[in-house]
């Protein structure tokens, strides 16, 4: 989804970069250790300019988990963040018991649970002029009667 964000932002004349990494195989740390934070110091900002982000999911987080730690000089933004779990995920405490989910969510699947001591709900608030995105119709309505009408199948509006 975001990709076709990027698409659309780079007709409109932006800049854009996607910055990519291996969900399913490394923490929200390593995430933003080896993908994220090498990517962006390896960009030419223009002086005055403004590096603004969009998001999907856990990529809201990953990029929480950056801005919480990143050098003030850094020109951030704005931020559009669609459909993160800012607050962790339900279904992962439903779910991460299952051997199999731990092997397919990898690491990430240990880190984003709703509990206090989860990665979303120890990132603070949020960095200013971010925004956030999230629909109320069900990409997985497998998951309806664990979340409720309000949630996109996914994440809750609340979370």
């Amino acid at each position: 989804m975001v990709w076709l964000v990027g698409l659309w932002l780079r007709f409109c004349g932006y800049r854009t970069v996607s910055i990519g990494y291996p969900s399913h195989r490394v923490s929200i740390r390593d995430a933003v250790a080896k993908h994220l934070a090498p990517k962006l110091a390896e960009l030419e900002i223009e002086a005055d300019a403004r590096v603004h982000f969009v998001t999907h999911s856990l990529g809201g987080i990953v990029f929480r988990a950056w801005a919480a730690q990143r050098d003030p000089a850094f020109p951030l933004g704005r931020a559009v963040l669609l459909a993160p779990p800012n607050q962790g995920s339900q279904i992962i405490d439903e779910l991460r018991q299952w051997r199999w989910v731990r092997w397919l969510l990898g690491p990430v699947s240990a880190e984003l649970g709703t509990d206090a001591d989860s990665t979303p709900n120890l990132l603070g608030p949020l960095p200013p002029d971010t925004g956030i995105i999230m629909g109320d119709k069900d990409t997985l309505p497998f998951f309806r009667h664990l979340l409720g009408d309000e949630s996109d199948g996914v994440v809750t509006i609340a979370s």
